[in-house]
């Protein structure tokens, strides 16, 4: 059985509570299966699954957070992640502050997928070559 896990990835630049970064980050975990809905109702959900997925689901959960220090480097993560063809889930939200009444990224849910697939070093994401 494979070893799956989930990187998701948040700015510390927007120095969110506490509350607030929990709140975002549990979006994105789980917001990809929302993204993948082929049902045409409103009261079911119906989402085809890769077998990496899957057993994500049924499994651990394992997920890994990592931070980044601004909206540039998360946009970075998420294209190299794409690129790799590892599934991405941005979230974006209203901040206080600076931002306040705007939609910011404010994270994104890399996977889940194979653990050797999901490597984030620094500004890095990739597939590891074995």
């Amino acid at each position: 059985m494979k070893d799956i896990k989930q990187v998701i990835v948040v700015r510390k630049d927007l120095n969110l509570k506490k509350t607030d970064l929990a709140t975002q980050v549990a979006t994105a975990s789980m917001g990809f299966l929302l993204e993948n809905n082929e049902s045409e109702r409103n009261d079911e959900i119906t989402v085809k699954l890769s077998n990496e997925e899957a057993q994500w689901l049924n499994g651990t959960f394992e997920k890994i957070i990592v931070g980044v220090d601004s909206e540039q480097d998360l946009r970075e993560l998420m294209f190299r992640a794409e690129l790799e063809g590892i599934g991405v889930y941005a979230v974006r939200g209203k901040t206080k502050g600076k931002h306040e009444n705007d939609y910011v990224l404010m994270c994104a849910a890399l996977g889940p997928d194979d653990s050797s697939c999901v490597i984030v070093t620094g500004k890095q994401i990739g597939r590891a070559h074995v």
